[in-house]
């Protein structure tokens, strides 16, 4: 038979998959063979705030409470049933039952301020009120009303109260609102006002307690008396384990958290700080072995022995050995029942961490180039056949086999040409190019792509870096002429704003434009025309100059 931990821990993971109702179901378990333990009723009320049954949610942590007045975590699940149910100002002082238990709980303060936020809102809407000549002329011969709404906002939510006032202002008068047959029967009137009382809860009925026969008391079996320990030696032997940690000591820690250990077997934190020593030593099944014995002697402890926020860290202890072995999934599991029992940032932190090397492995399995391969040929088909929605899919997933093939961005740079996306098909070729720069055909799509892109400055420089490498290559060699073709013919154009702005963009322009010298240059040459071939000819501007012609910066004709 499970025992009411085991259902504890099985409800955990029901939350954590988010299955609520089976959850709830798991912790009831546990409540039925437990029924004074104070986490079991506040878990099962964060499953009733989950499937938004708040009455239950708020019935379990007036439960949890009951059982343990200074569990923190219950005031934070009654205030949230209690704001749920529109009763805010109940739940701010709940809030504020717990932050004095707990001053620095970052929940219960997250809670305080989002529950002042809606107060403020609801004021909002009452200054707003307030501020209609209408309002204002019915409070003057009303003035209990607003005397009402000042005192209880949330009544400006409340439907009998809006249709109240509604009637108030049709009819002048809350004595002939009340009177008017159009309206459904008035609720019950305050003894304190004349105003109805919109706050009446219906009493709720329960049976009179039938007479208990007077029984003599069960004998109570005599409580366990703990093993005496010497509290003073078991604080100096932590305190010698604890610097022998500190100074990397890891054997000598380890004999001084064995002894504390003996002296006072319940003591978690010495056990925790245990398996931290064997994790240093890189001895994992040693560093679980410790944590597991100690999470056993942890479900025998009594419930007012017990910790949350202690078996919290041996959680999170856990999910660190198994981060550091590999092993991702055991490690994501643990940190989540780690902070099922006590939300720590820094394990949030770690939970994210191991999701990301997660994440980076299931790539790394995924590779294999040979099943790349299969899948770039098969998009070189589709592509053949002009089917390049197909292609590109294939495409995609051979980069997912092997992201290091520059081969396949090439091929998606060919792709999205194909489909009239150039900025899309630049990213791609420029990706193959980190890969393998010196890549020539990757590079010549890349000045195909500069040429569409009227960034025929570009184009050229990419087809003579192809030049570099193989300097009889014809394609280069006449993709230059063909460029030089365009950017004369852009000429007699009319002046393309697209095109320049592009150009400006660029910072290799930029850096030219920049220069002083050029700029003079510019102006010498705008002011007298012959002073063109003069600068073009310098070894210095020339190249410069002709560069920003080639951008369409400047224009001759």
């Amino acid at each position: 038979m499970s025992s009411a931990e085991e259902f504890k821990l099985q409800g955990n993971q029901a939350f954590v998959q988010k299955d609520f109702q089976k959850a709830a179901e798991l912790f009831t378990k546990a409540i039925e063979l437990d029924p004074s333990n104070a986490v079991y009723y506040s878990n099962r009320s964060g499953c009733w705030a989950s499937l938004n049954n708040f009455e239950k949610a708020l019935e379990d942590a007036e439960k949890c409470l009951a059982n343990d007045p200074k569990f923190v975590r219950g005031y934070s699940r009654k205030g949230l049933a209690l704001f749920k149910l529109d009763k805010v100002d109940e739940a701010l002082e709940v809030v504020e039952q717990g932050l004095k238990i707990d001053p620095n709980n970052d929940q219960l303060k997250k809670d305080k301020a989002s529950m002042e936020s809606t107060l403020g809102s609801s004021m909002n809407d009452i200054m707003g009120l307030l501020n209609n000549p209408e309002i204002q002329k019915m409070m003057k011969e009303n003035p209990q009303l607003a005397t009402m709404l000042l005192q209880n906002p949330n009544l400006l939510q409340n439907p009998q109260m809006m249709q109240f006032m509604a009637n108030m202002m049709a009819n002048k008068g809350g004595a002939n609102a009340q009177a008017n047959p159009t309206t459904t029967t008035p609720p019950p009137q305050s003894q304190s006002t004349n105003f109805p009382d919109f706050n009446a809860q219906k009493p709720e009925t329960k049976p009179e307690p039938k007479p208990q026969p007077k029984t003599e008391s069960a004998p109570q079996p005599p409580k366990a008396t703990p093993p005496p320990t010497d509290e003073s030696e078991f604080a100096k032997t932590k305190t010698a384990g604890n610097n022998a940690y500190k100074e990397k000591k890891f054997e000598e820690a380890i004999k001084n958290y064995d002894k504390c250990i003996e002296l006072n077997p319940n003591e978690m934190l010495v056990r925790n700080n245990k398996a931290a020593c064997f994790i240093e030593l890189k001895k994992y099944d040693d560093a679980h072995a410790t944590l597991d014995a100690a999470i056993e002697k942890y479900k025998e402890l009594s419930y007012k022995e017990k910790d949350p926020t202690h078996y919290a860290k041996l959680m999170a202890r856990k999910g660190r050995a198994f981060f550091l072995q590999g092993k991702w999934d055991e490690s994501i599991d643990a940190y989540n029942s780690s902070l099922l029992e006590d939300r720590v940032a820094a394990v949030e932190d770690q939970l994210r961490e191991v999701k990301r090397e997660k994440k980076k492995a299931d790539e790394l399995a995924y590779i294999n180039p040979e099943i790349a391969d299969k899948h770039r040929e098969l998009g070189n088909d589709f592509f053949n056949k002009g089917d390049f929605g197909k292609a590109m899919s294939e495409y995609e997933e051979a980069r997912r086999r092997n992201p290091k093939d520059a081969r396949i961005y090439n091929n998606m740079a060919m792709c999205f040409i194909k489909m009239m996306k150039f900025n899309e098909a630049l990213k791609e070729v420029e990706k193959a190019l980190e890969l393998d720069p010196k890549f020539v055909k990757a590079m010549l799509r890349k000045a195909v792509i500069h040429n569409f892109l009227k960034e025929y400055h570009k184009a050229i420089d990419t087809y003579k870096s192809v030049l570099e490498i193989e300097p009889e290559n014809k394609e280069a060699q006449e993709g230059i002429r063909t460029t030089q073709m365009k950017i004369s013919t852009s000429m007699g154009e009319m002046n393309d704003e697209e095109r320049v702005k592009r150009a400006m963009a660029d910072p290799q322009i930029q850096a030219i434009m920049s220069d002083p010298m050029v700029r003079i240059a510019l102006e010498q040459m705008q002011s007298n025309s012959k002073n063109i071939p003069e600068y073009l000819s310098d070894r210095t501007l020339g190249p410069k100059i002709e560069k920003l012609i080639q951008a369409g910066i400047i224009r001759m004709g």
